[in-house]
């Protein structure tokens, strides 16, 4: 190959890339009025009814029975001092 043949088609090369690029940067992409109002049912309906409803306590065990037998019979309620020093 020649240096025209080379020229001609890095010139052609040239003006695909920055037509491309000119047409990519022309054109305005807007979503469709369709598109915006699906998104905001879609996201309703998703979000709608997800969470329990936040009455009055929140904290499950606030009323938990006392389980735990050392609270029932501590031989070590009455001492005052540690006996383990």
């Amino acid at each position: 190959m020649d240096k025209k043949t080379i020229v001609i088609i890095v010139v052609a090369a040239a003006a695909a890339v920055g037509g491309y690029l000119y047409w990519r940067s022309t054109r305005q992409m807007q979503p469709s009025p369709e598109a915006v109002g699906t998104g905001d049912i879609i996201t309703q309906s998703a979000t709608q009814g997800v969470l329990p409803a936040l009455g009055g306590s929140t904290n499950p065990l606030e009323n938990q029975p006392n389980v735990n037998p050392l609270d029932v019979v501590n031989p070590f309620n009455s001492v005052k001092t540690n006996p383990f020093q």
